[in-house]
């Protein structure tokens, strides 16, 4: 079941390319998504695990598994939902 009133948008791509592309995305763009959204009734939820891995999941080569996961939870809101870069 879809939760009608927010998307989540998962952004793919290997942490260390397009560094430049996805802080425009964070300050630029989704501000913009944002604020379109909430002016619409609806939420909107980038998802950049750049942040969200810590070292030690990366040690325990956990990043494709907790990826996974955020893209399936993604895939519970509202399209589009992943952006590959």
């Amino acid at each position: 079941m879809f939760d009608n009133k927010t998307f989540r948008l998962f952004i793919s791509s290997t942490f260390n390319d397009f560094c430049r592309e996805r802080e425009i995305l964070q300050t630029k763009v989704f501000p913009q998504i944002t604020e379109y959204a909430t002016k619409q009734g609806f939420n909107f939820q980038p998802i950049d695990l750049r942040w969200g891995i810590s070292e030690e999941a990366q040690l325990d080569q956990k990043t494709v598994e907790l990826c996974l996961n955020e893209v399936r939870e993604c895939k519970s809101h509202q399209h589009p939902n992943f952006l590959i870069m």
